[in-house]
């Protein structure tokens, strides 16, 4: 048997299932004038069959044989009985008349048409039908699956879409729901809320503990908006006179973190300090620090703080969104300490008992607070280090 060969401009010769080179060596040379060969001898009147072969150049006529007449599957009962009929087909010639078309021997010169070509039934060993079939039957399998597999895919994407589009419209209101919620007075008990917690924690428990990772997912508000000071993971505690501690190992939230804990690992009470400075800027505006966007500058939420201080303009920071009544002294006094305590040098930044009483006494003499530290977004840009717990907002 001839290979089948390709119409396109680079003809490529390849045998047809159930067929083999008879030459291999000349194959891979692409000398294809030796043609295939059957992998399965016939084996006449044993359970010969046919496979069909759709958009074929039919075999030369040289050795066929026609017969009118015949239907189909009467031509293929008649190639059947005879032991070297090899394929057969049916042909329409002129006329209107049909007639079946049986080759014998070898089939020469087979060209593949995809957009035309006609068909042609081969004869084919038991064995070599079965292998065909199951042939078949794992490429609709894979089919099969494919198309499950793309349509439970497109099911699940649209479910992930779904979700996602619900999850937003539900924090949305969660968020907006929360700054009903927390109005001025509420936010202003919050801070003081904190102010306490790190208070005992510095100064009035049995050992002085730094927590080392104080940020808005770590303080909790329960239904009545009680406050606790949560995750203790990275936390030190400090025996005797022990102020201040250095490691190797920088540990915490980027945008919370005090500089000198950043730059050289050192950590005391007033990297604490620094950090709750953070919070008070961060509950008085609504926004974040890590990730603070502003249209006319690109400092960051300390630096744009610092900025309207300097301008005499600290009510502008407060969240427009705020609802309720508000006293403009707390809110001034409120950010003033924000900015007392995230101040660059450690000296500058008061304990929180200092915190504590400027705070409660609005007639308190308190100094200007100096220059931040971690004044623009891009000193401090980073990702959570240690804790990847979704974020608390005060909005």
């Amino acid at each position: 048997m001839q290979p089948v060969r390709s119409t396109s401009t680079y003809p490529v010769c390849k045998c047809l299932k159930g067929f083999r080179p008879k030459s291999p060596k000349d194959w891979d040379k692409l000398v294809w004038s030796a043609g295939c060969e059957r992998k399965w001898e016939l084996n006449c009147g044993n359970g010969d069959g046919f496979v069909m072969y759709k958009a074929l150049k039919l075999p030369d006529h040289s050795y066929s044989a026609e017969n009118m007449s015949l239907s189909l599957e009467e031509c293929e009962t008649e190639c059947t009985r005879n032991c070297s009929c090899t394929a057969y087909t049916r042909l329409h010639f002129y006329g209107n008349a049909w007639r079946c078309v049986m080759w014998y021997e070898d089939l020469v010169d087979m060209r593949n048409f995809p957009n035309g070509g006609k068909e042609l039934y081969i004869r084919m060993l038991q064995q070599e039908l079965k292998s065909i079939g199951d042939a078949e039957k794992r490429k609709q399998v894979r089919h099969t699956v494919t198309i499950v597999i793309s349509t439970v895919s497109g099911f699940l994407l649209i479910g992930i879409i779904g979700w996602y589009v619900f999850r937003s419209r539900k924090t949305k209101r969660q968020n907006q729901t929360r700054k009903k919620l927390l109005p001025w007075r509420k936010r202003f008990d919050i801070i003081m809320g904190i102010a306490r917690g790190l208070l005992y924690l510095h100064q009035d428990s049995r050992l002085r503990i730094i927590h080392r990772d104080l940020k808005a997912s770590n303080i909790l508000l329960d239904i009545e908006m009680n406050l606790k000071i949560s995750d203790f993971g990275i936390a030190r505690i400090f025996g005797g006179e022990q102020t201040q501690e250095r490691t190797r190992r920088v540990m915490g939230t980027y945008g919370y973190m005090s500089p000198e804990y950043v730059m050289s690992g050192h950590f005391s009470v007033k990297s604490d300090v620094f950090s709750f400075g953070v919070l008070v800027l961060e509950i008085v505006s609504g926004e974040r620090n890590w990730g603070f966007y502003h249209p006319d500058h690109d400092l960051s939420l300390l630096g744009h703080a610092w900025k309207l201080w300097n301008e005499e303009k600290p009510l502008e920071l407060m969240d427009a969104q705020m609802v309720g009544s508000f006293s403009a002294n707390e809110v001034i006094r409120c950010v003033k300490v924000g900015l007392l305590c995230v101040q660059q040098r450690v000296e500058d930044r008061p304990t929180m008992s200092s915190v504590l009483s400027i705070l409660g006494n609005e007639n308190l003499m308190v100094p200007e607070p100096k220059k931040p530290g971690f004044v623009t977004e891009v000193s401090f840009f980073g990702t959570e280090t240690f804790s990847s717990r979704k974020k608390t907002s005060y909005r």
